[in-house]
């Protein structure tokens, strides 16, 4: 043990310096004085762990003429950086917690004396709590003893048991054993700061799981995986720009595989000051095009962050969004331009434009102008609803189209709080357009945006289930907007319906939910996959924006994919000229904060079939084969399948040639058909193809012997039967009742509250039915074995029945 030591006089000492770190150019060789010109006095020595403590702050907190001896490891003397250096208690001298740290702060307010890296060093000062950091401040001594000493650093492996356990190191040296990937660069520019995470870049909760207490763990796990890399300055908009890549760029997504330095507490958080230079690597470069997504026909979504033109002659910039000058205004528009040209699309969702009209100087006229005069005259135009403004907000939603590849069909529809009360003001008024192909076929775009998390809605508040504010002003939009979409309100007649934009959740949450289960389905995940993402916020990534698309319009789609020019990079690099000079580009980079959707779409002729009636019945030693359609659209005929068994690979063809279609999209037609060869124990199922050759499949049936041909009394209840058989491998029967005739939906869901295959959609005439599950999701993939929902809903009711796959 240590004993006290008093010095009552100047001490001038020689010291062996090592070879100085590149960021400490300010420092020369040599001897020094360590005295702060006055008599120092050291009282009794303090272990720094007992100063630490094992709690949030310090228990010494407010004790003067504490003194403590340690290892410098590291230091930020400079006025430019933190002001002070890192002191360490020696090796020998560490208590046997890992509770108590080992490591503090000691501020220099001016005494004089220099200390590196390795340099065994006394201070007296008081004890303090600055911002809850402990440090020593008001310094009275401090005496380098000229001794250069190497001191390992500690590792710290994320994620922690807790996120308090940084305390456990605040002031130490460390060093991460992981690989870390940068996860955000929202103060990299401006303070030097970056944050970074292990096993990759954070997702947002409620991007992968459900809202609630899955959302929580998740956001708690989060939090314990994550270290924020500061540049040791308290400088603002540091020079050069610590951390720059060869690209003079740092993205989301980089990664570093070795890092050490000090932790340190500041702004409320933990960060490490690094003591050894940091190697990022580009492990996410940037892409100057967006990947294919194949198609004969693209469509994007693009929140163009405030795209407001003033009064659209040169001034006028008084608005509380956008651009707040002519200049700014100007470089906004020529990032805008060349990322909308750069995406190649055919027709483009803008959100976020100003809500200032349709006339020469409205913002979506500007835009368009500046999108032709980048390209050819007249390559570009825009949806005229033909209103003075849509909705009452600052901002709203447009539509850009190509019309050499596609034309407008029919009236536009604005779905807002005076067409579905649940559809409030709060959230932007959603438009509708029906397009025509230049081959003829017909989808409908349905644009949004719905009500932001970033403030508070009356009774709708954020309930820490991860979804933020006005989650139930969003769901509610959701359900409007699907149960609006259901009534065609653009009269396309057309099954095809894409809904785009910012709809402010993420993939897992509510809203998005609410869609889902209305059949439509999400090309965003089906394309690209669980680690998509088109925006980051605080330090988790994300897509707000999103392509579901109804089950008829999902099979015509050729990819999806989200081009990362915005949110993996540096705020500083978009149009503000507030920001440091020299970083603005007139390029698409940093264009907005969102990423666009680019989908493809390869549309097909539609093609429909609503069967109203499929009977086979034993007579004569042969089976007669009765169906009745109710409409036909774009069918070239029918084929019949007979089996055995119900097991999908035992069904064969008995017809030799098409049974040629006889109905119209006005009315159906009745077929027969006699198979000389069936008998009483087979299996039948009828299959429609559409001109195109694409086939629709309608349920199984068994042949019944001496059944009346007509059509059976209707039952008098919903009803969902069980499955048969229950538990099943690969294939299972669904029977189920519908006393009348209206839209319903037929389900299959996972535990977590999933759909994962949609066997029934959309009108459906009264009877008794069955239909065949495969085991199989939307897509066509096979199922893992387990428990599963199959749920039928009508109207305000539903049915709901437990099925048990084992393969």
């Amino acid at each position: 043990m240590r004993k006290p030591i008093h010095f009552m006089a100047v001490l001038s000492l020689a010291v062996v310096l090592d070879a100085q770190p590149a960021e400490q150019p300010f420092r020369s060789d040599g001897a020094f004085t360590s005295a702060i010109g006055h008599d120092v006095a050291f009282s009794a020595l303090t272990f720094i762990h007992d100063i630490q403590g094992s709690g949030a702050s310090s228990p010494l907190v407010g004790n003067a003429d504490v003194t403590v001896e340690g290892i410098v490891v590291g230091d930020f003397q400079c006025h430019q950086q933190l002001n002070g250096f890192f002191l360490q208690e020696e090796w020998d001298q560490v208590d046997d917690s890992r509770r108590t740290s080992e490591g503090m702060f000691v501020y220099d307010a001016g005494f004089g004396v220099d200390v590196r890296v390795g340099d065994l060093v006394r201070v007296t000062g008081s004890i303090a709590e600055y911002y809850s950091k402990t440090e020593i401040t008001d310094v009275t001594a401090v005496i380098n003893f000229g001794l250069t000493m190497s001191l390992a650093a500690t590792s710290v492996t994320l994620p922690l048991p807790n996120d308090a356990d940084w305390e456990w190191y605040e002031g130490m040296l460390v060093t991460f054993p992981q690989p870390l990937t940068v996860t955000d660069i929202y103060n990299w520019i401006q303070y030097g700061e970056v944050e970074l995470s292990v096993n990759g870049r954070l997702m947002t909760p409620t991007q992968i799981v459900h809202p609630g207490s899955q959302a929580q763990e998740r956001q708690a796990l989060n939090d314990r995986c994550r270290i924020q890399l500061d540049d040791g300055s308290t400088m603002p908009f540091p020079q050069p720009i610590p951390y720059i890549l060869p690209e003079n760029s740092l993205r989301v997504g980089s990664s570093t595989t070795s890092l050490t330095g000090v932790i340190d507490y500041n702004f409320g958080a933990y960060e490490l000051n690094p003591t050894t230079a940091v190697v990022l690597m580009d492990d996410n470069s940037r892409l100057d095009s967006p990947a294919k997504v194949l198609g004969s026909l693209q469509v994007a979504s693009f929140n163009v962050l405030n795209y407001f033109n003033g009064d659209g002659m040169g001034g006028g910039f008084t608005a509380s969004r956008g651009a707040a000058t002519l200049a700014e205004f100007q470089r906004q528009r020529t990032k805008l331009v060349s990322a909308i040209v750069a995406l190649k699309a055919h027709i483009v969702s803008v959100i976020e434009i100003e809500n200032d009209g349709f006339d020469f100087n409205s913002a979506i006229q500007d835009l368009t102008a500046a999108l032709n005069a980048a390209t050819t005259p007249g390559t570009f135009a825009f949806i005229d609803p033909g209103l003075s403004r849509i909705g009452s907000d600052e901002i709203t939603c447009g539509i850009l189209y190509r019309p050499d590849s596609v034309t407008p069909h029919g009236r536009t529809a604005i779905l807002d709080h005076s067409i579905d009360p649940n559809f409030t003001s709060l959230n932007r008024p959603s438009i509708a357009q029906t397009f025509r192909t230049t081959t003829g076929q017909l989808f409908t775009l349905a644009v949004n945006h719905f009500k932001s998390k970033s403030s508070a809605c009356d009774d709708d508040p954020d309930i820490g289930d991860g979804q933020g504010n006005c989650n139930q002003i969003r769901r509610a939009a959701a359900q409007a907007l699907v149960d609006w979409l259901a009534t065609d309100p653009t009269n396309s007649d057309d099954p095809d319906f894409l809904i785009i934009g910012d709809l402010n959740a993420y993939a897992m949450e509510d809203p998005i939910t609410v869609i889902r289960n209305a059949g439509y389905l999400d090309q965003v995940a089906r394309y690209v996959g669980e680690e998509a993402y088109s925006y980051v916020f605080k330090s988790q990534s994300g897509y707000l924006d999103h392509a579901l698309a109804s089950a008829a319009l999902s099979r015509q789609i050729t990819g999806t994919t989200v081009w990362h020019i915005n949110a993996d990079e540096a705020r500083q690099f978009d149009y503000h000229s507030s920001n440091p000079a020299g970083l603005f580009v007139p390029n698409y980079w940093r264009s907005s904060d969102h990423d666009p959707i680019i989908i493809g779409l390869e549309l097909k002729a539609p093609f429909t079939v609503q069967l109203a009636a499929f009977t086979a019945e034993f007579r004569d030693r042969q089976v007669y084969l009765n169906w009745r359609t109710a409409s036909e659209l774009n069918v070239a005929g029918f084929n019949l399948y007979r089996a055995q068994n119900a097991a999908e690979d035992e069904f064969r063809q008995i017809n030799s040639v098409l049974l040629p279609a006889k109905g119209d999209s006005l009315q159906g037609a009745e077929y027969h058909y006699e198979d000389s060869a069936g008998n009483p124990e087979d299996y039948y199922r009828l299959q429609a193809v559409a001109l195109d050759g694409s086939v629709q499949s309608f349920p199984i049936i068994g042949v019944t012997i001496d059944t009346d041909l007509s059509i059976p009394s209707l039952p008098i209840e919903l009803m969902l039967y069980d499955n048969f058989p229950n538990p099943f491998n690969l294939q299972t029967l669904i029977r189920y009742d519908l006393p009348i005739p209206g839209e319903i939906s037929l389900l299959v869901y996972d535990l977590q509250g999933k759909p994962v295959r949609i066997l029934k959609n959309g009108y459906h005439p009264a009877g008794s039915f069955h239909v065949v599950w495969d085991s199989c999701d939307e897509f066509g993939a096979l199922l893992p074995s387990g428990l599963y929902l199959c749920r039928l809903r009508y109207g305000s009711e539903q049915r709901t029945r437990a099925m048990v796959l084992l393969k």
